[in-house]
């Protein structure tokens, strides 16, 4: 791992972020306040992140182009980020995200639907604003195992979005996402700053990307079950390919 190199990027990652909160600011303060502004502003920045972090990243299958929720595995706060190359996506994530120094506040300018997933009375509040974002045209990126994990395949996801699909219709794309390092896994008690430098004082992350076929049913336990499934055969099929790869 070298140090000098992660401390640059790190770096790289700050500055970047205030270049979004600012690039944003701007274009809400002379074209409108719009959420298309931050969704451009952000896949720009998830581009040049990949770039600039040394992630090397292999897509399987197409990246979806009409709205709907599409639901992934999570292995990383990097997740997100590589995902938000492909698409225009309000990502639903942990409530204490909103705190973080400078991306934080970067999170908030984009586009983010915070949840704190340990109260029903909020989760229910972001599940409203799920419906309404998707009904207004966009992707929501939603993690229904809840947490970060480094298991061989995905843990037991939340029903409530796959129920609310069923109950109104809307697009379910599932996609797998897992690191050749399985120390790329952000997990436990781990902190932001320890885990970023020896992540990314690497001189390259890979990264493997598949996304499914959308779904559609108005059975929920079909689009849970069936969406699990595919990811978990991806999750196996990645591991088994990383694992030749080494020899």
């Amino acid at each position: 791992m070298s140090y000098l190199l992660a401390f640059l990027r790190f770096l790289i990652l700050a500055l970047s972020v205030v270049l979004v909160i600012l690039t944003t600011g701007l274009l809400n303060l002379f074209f409108g306040e719009k959420k298309q502004h931050g969704l451009w502003v952000r896949k720009q920045w998830a581009r040049l992140m990949v770039f600039q972090l040394g992630v090397r990243v292999k897509v399987y299958g197409a990246p979806p182009q009409t709205s709907g929720l599409v639901v992934g595995n999570h292995r990383s706060y990097f997740d997100p980020v590589v995902l938000l190359c492909d698409m225009y996506a309000f990502p639903v994530a942990k409530s204490e995200l909103a705190s973080w120094p400078l991306i934080g506040w970067g999170a908030k300018v984009t586009g983010i639907l915070f949840v704190e997933r340990s109260n029903k009375v909020d989760r229910r509040r972001v599940l409203e604003q799920i419906g309404e974002t998707l009904r207004a045209g966009f992707f929501v990126l939603n993690y229904a195992e809840g947490t970060t994990h480094d298991g061989p395949t995905t843990i037991d996801f939340r029903p409530a979005s796959f129920a609310m699909a069923a109950a109104e219709g809307f697009p379910i794309v599932p996609v797998a996402t897992d690191y050749k390092n399985i120390r790329d896994a952000w997990i436990g008690d781990d902190t932001f700053v320890r885990h970023f430098f020896e992540c990314f004082g690497k001189w390259r992350t890979e990264v493997k990307i598949s996304y499914g076929q959308s779904l559609q049913s108005d059975d929920q336990q079909y689009l849970l079950t069936t969406s699990k499934n595919w990811i978990d055969g991806q999750l196996l099929k990645f591991r088994e390919e990383w694992q030749n790869a080494d020899g």
